[in-house]
């Protein structure tokens, strides 16, 4: 278990790095907006003290912008905070589904810059697996990412947590964009070294064109 951890490491800290560089860009944008509404504050108090009249209208509007970019700032470092708890027990029970939202909640901003939607479609409630949290949202972003790098414009990837006999199984169902099989083997080359850590195993289906990661 040492040698696969150790595999499985490299990729870790890429994505880690990854999804930090990520976050953090999402938290200047919201510190960015800030800036331009202190701006605008600064700017209506230079004119009041000339004698031009306060709009309260427009104040208002300002206030309620810097509160929506506080809230989502505030969502944003709530996310990375959980992100980094994550790898705090290495193995831990974990509900599938709610971790699958949350990994496309980590990935969502970096794939939309690739034209992709990602729909988590309701799956079975309560699905639960002891797994390895980290490296399990490690191989959802990869994932992720090849099927975003590879769509050709505009398309949806849909998601999906189901029970299969004494497996948990994740589809990813692609609508749109590069042949299945291509991007299927990008992923897996990528996870190589994650999924016998996690005892998993990745299969494609072309003609649904999915993608599926089975665990035990």
């Amino acid at each position: 278990m040492t040698r696969e951890l150790s595999e499985a490491g490299e990729c870790g800290l890429t994505f880690f790095g990854c999804m930090s560089a990520s976050i953090s860009h999402e938290i200047k944008n919201s510190l960015a907006i800030i800036g331009e509404h202190a701006g605008l504050l600064e700017d209506i108090v230079g004119m009041s003290e000339k004698g031009a009249p306060i709009n309260p209208e427009r104040l208002k509007r300002i206030s309620a912008g810097i509160l929506n970019q506080v809230r989502r700032a505030d969502d944003t470092v709530r996310k990375m905070n959980r992100f980094a708890h994550s790898i705090d027990d290495p193995i831990r029970r974990v509900d599938l589904g709610e971790m699958l939202g949350f990994s496309c909640s980590l990935a969502e901003r970096l794939v939309s810059l690739k034209g992709v939607s990602l729909q988590v479609l309701p799956g079975e409630p309560s699905l639960q697996i002891s797994t390895y949290p980290f490296f399990l949202e490690n191989v959802v972003w990869l994932c992720l990412k090849h099927i975003a790098a590879a769509g050709t414009g505009s398309h949806c990837l849909e998601l999906s947590v189901e029970r299969e006999g004494t497996d948990a199984v994740i589809r990813f169902r692609i609508r749109g964009g590069e042949p299945l099989l291509e991007i299927y083997e990008n992923i897996e080359t990528e996870c190589r070294p994650i999924l016998p850590l996690l005892q998993a195993c990745l299969s494609a289906d072309p003609e649904c064109r999915q993608i599926c990661l089975r665990l035990p």
